[in-house]
């Protein structure tokens, strides 16, 4: 009967491991592109690490992490709890001779609602780094596609593809990371303007 307080106790250690390294969506380039005919390279990675965004991220992610764990112990104390209390019950019907699959049959459900819970809590980890990281993406668009425009590139790609070689002169990613922090001024300057006037 042991056995569903152990398979709970272990399932609460380490239950969520996940790590953040997925930045980028692999999009192959076609064999006749060249980064002379148009093509800006951004290292995504690069951009988020000069931002902190990376670190943003991965503190998100572990918050989640740790508040779904939470959750779980708490699930897995009260499940424990209930069992004891049935084991009990039953022990006390001594003329009770189905106690035993009765028991049995209660800690299997037990056990499989806990693992519905823990297998959501991972997904739900999931989706939360997959918004935060399309987040990432969406915010970093728009000064990518500005910069290659300045250039007079038309396609982005990400420097972790499988590029054999490519002009340096076509990486984005200093001019990204500076029109984004460029950006981020103007809205602290903006922001602290009213303030200031009251004042």
């Amino acid at each position: 009967m042991n056995k569903f307080i152990t398979t709970v106790a272990f399932a609460c250690l380490g239950v969520l491991s996940i790590g953040c390294n997925q930045m980028n969506q692999p999009a192959t380039p076609t064999a006749e592109a060249k980064p002379s005919a148009g093509i800006a390279i951004i290292d995504l990675d690069e951009v988020a690490k000069q931002l902190g965004s990376d670190k943003q991220i991965v503190n998100s992610i572990q918050q989640r992490k740790a508040a779904l764990n939470t959750k779980l112990v708490e699930l897995a104390q009260n499940y424990t709890t209930e069992f004891n209390k049935q084991k009990e019950a039953i022990e006390a019907q001594p003329e009770n001779n189905e106690g035993a699959v009765q028991l049995a049959s209660y800690e299997k459900q037990v056990n499989q609602q806990f693992n519905t819970a823990r297998s959501q809590a991972k997904q739900n980890l999931v989706q939360h780094q997959v918004k935060l990281v399309k987040q990432f993406r969406d915010a970093v668009r728009p000064a990518a596609r500005k910069v290659a425009q300045v250039r007079g590139l038309s396609i982005i790609v990400t420097k972790q593809e499988s590029w054999y070689d490519y002009d340096s002169e076509c990486d984005i990613t200093a001019d990204v990371v500076k029109v984004l922090r460029e950006s981020a001024a103007t809205r602290k300057t903006t922001a602290a303007k009213p303030a200031n006037q009251k004042g």
